[in-house]
């Protein structure tokens, strides 16, 4: 089977891309070898992946049709045809990853490979490098992009049979059902097909409240501005606060923690801008936030792949900012861990299938019957026009609409890359801030990797302190270099984890100021929470999110003098 029709995850991302916005995903990673040493070593593993996953070597055909489908390249796909050997150094994580989305830019959804390897030397030692990975989402989703990047660096597990090397992964729905409940089917098909047709007047009545940053007038449509990344590096030390603070609060991972410092420093960027605190009506209850978080369906037993293909859902989590704020930390971050619970896949899976629904008009099937007269395709961005389906149509008007954002910020975490080498250094996750379709104000993306030190005295060293009311010790700090923001505390043990995020977005719509001081205060956070034991107040059952949000801003002051 070469040839198989798209999911609805990867039919909505093929439908971002025709509106010339590509979702990429991107893995980056900083290497203590020279980029020759780095080429030699990941070259082989490529080939290995190309002939035992297909989907690497797919492109999408029929795609003005309302069923496209995957169809396998019929030139055989290399090594050669993945790798970009750059010869303009990187001066650290912040350009590899930008030039990774800028490479995600240049696909041609309908031209296999989807994919590239770039290796990017380092700016500071010819003996360093930089490798970054880029994907086009329609044929991966994170967790399979984590293992594809890990397999550059380690042996693919297992042996797969030469009947199955030309084999798709079969698509997530029909595996898993994808059938939304009741209530959510009726509440979309009123928001979405009800309300647009109704009266304006009628439809602010009936029209849910935006979430931020959709809930003022945006400066700039998102479609209309360019995308920009940060890059925040998180150390051993840190993480091993965030664990102990999960264990404290009993989610037993630092995802839910993770997510509490993203609430906490977007409560700091509303309350900073004078639209969220004087915005008429609304200012009784604050802006809404609208998180989404993706959860992976991925399972072997159902006969998904380790890697390639798209088997995603997504959980959402919503609040007003005033009610977050008298809310109780240990509270809202146990709630949202039995929200993203794994084990409620049924209700996330049904989120996505609300894609099933979406409606094609006379219009686009008109259009299609001349398809080869009246359909055109910009080389540059991917855009056709006009929309060839209803698809297309959705992910357009959502665009241009007066709430173009689905969430305030989304919150993607892989957990750890599944490998380990001597020569990765650290790891970054990102992706593309979409503006077309389910979009976000900001997509926060986390990725971990485990580093052995060979030395386990290198594990304590401390360093420079700056001081406040949570950089208490000599062992914590927080500085800033170039793009990249570290948050540091102190390491122990001889095998620890580090993580890497990034946050992503569309400055215009979002400003960079705004982003800016959400970066900010998302590092701030996290040292708040992971060296909560000594904060001159601890944070305990009791503490609110007010309490947490002044630690924070008062990092933030120390910090900037």
């Amino acid at each position: 089977m070469t040839q198989r029709s798209l999911s609805l995850h990867e039919r909505l991302g093929l439908s971002i891309a025709q509106s010339g916005e590509p979702s990429t995903v991107v893995m980056t990673g900083y290497l203590s070898c020279s980029p020759s040493a780095a080429l030699a070593f990941i070259q082989p593993r490529v080939g290995d992946m190309l002939q035992r996953f297909p989907l690497l070597s797919c492109a999408a055909n029929a795609i003005l049709t309302r069923k496209p489908e995957f169809k396998k390249s019929a030139q055989v796909i290399s090594p050669i045809d993945i790798f970009k050997i750059i010869s303009e150094p990187a001066h650290n994580a912040t350009d590899a990853t930008k030039w990774a989305l800028a490479m995600g830019k240049t696909f041609n959804v309908t031209v296999a490979p989807l994919w590239s390897v770039g290796i990017l030397p380092s700016s500071t030692s010819k003996d360093d490098c930089f490798v970054a990975l880029a994907i086009n989402h329609i044929i991966s989703d994170g967790r399979s992009t984590l293992q594809l990047f890990a397999s550059l660096f380690t042996d693919l597990p297992g042996k797969m049979s030469v009947d199955n090397s030309d084999r798709l992964p079969p698509r997530c729905e029909d595996t898993i059902s994808h059938r939304p409940r009741l209530p959510l089917l009726m509440r979309t098909l009123i928001d979405e097909l009800l309300i647009p047709k109704l009266p304006r007047a009628l439809g602010r009545i009936l029209t849910k409240r935006p979430a931020w940053p959709a809930h003022r007038p945006l400066a700039k449509q998102p479609i209309d501005c360019p995308e920009d990344v940060i890059v925040i590096e998180c150390d051993e030390g840190t993480v091993d606060g965030l664990k102990a603070l999960a264990a404290k609060v009993g989610t037993r991972t630092i995802h839910a923690p993770l997510h509490t410092a993203c609430v906490a420093a977007l409560l700091i960027v509303i309350e900073a801008d004078e639209d969220g605190s004087a915005n008429g009506k609304q200012n009784d209850r604050g802006p809404e936030i609208l998180t989404g978080t993706p959860m992976s369906l991925r399972d072997p037993a159902l006969g998904h792949p380790i890697m390639t293909g798209n088997y995603v859902a997504s959980a959402n989590w919503h609040k007003s900012s005033r009610s977050i704020c008298s809310t109780k930390v240990y509270y809202l971050t146990r709630k949202y861990h039995h929200l993203v619970n794994p084990a409620d896949r049924r209700g996330a899976a049904g989120y996505m299938g609300l894609l099933a629904f979406i409606p094609d008009s006379k219009r686009n099937i008109k259009k299609r019957r001349f398809h080869d007269r009246i359909f055109t395709r910009n080389a540059a961005n991917g855009l056709v026009k006009p929309s060839p389906t209803g698809w297309e149509d959705f992910v357009r008007d959502k665009a241009r609409s007066n709430s173009p954002y689905l969430d305030s910020l989304c919150l993607s975490n892989l957990g750890l890359l599944p490998a380990q080498t001597d020569v990765l250094r650290q790891v970054w996750f990102a992706q593309s801030a979409v503006a077309a379709g389910w979009s976000a104000g900001m997509m926060v993306s986390v990725v971990g990797l485990k580093v052995t030190h060979e030395d386990p005295a290198l594990a304590g060293t401390k360093s420079t302190a700056v001081r406040g009311s949570c950089a208490a010790d000599e062992d914590s700090v927080m500085t800033k270099t170039g793009e990249m923001t570290h948050v540091t505390a102190k390491a122990t043990g001889h095998t620890t984890t580090k993580i890497g995020l990034t946050v992503s977005w569309r400055d215009g719509a979002v400003t960079g100021a705004e982003s800016h001081l959400f970066s900010a205060a998302l590092s701030a956070a996290l040292l708040c929470l992971a060296t909560q034991d000594v904060c001159e107040k601890s944070i305990t059952e009791e503490t609110t999110f007010a309490e947490l949000c002044e630690r924070v801003k008062q990092a933030l002051a120390v910090r900037g003098k």
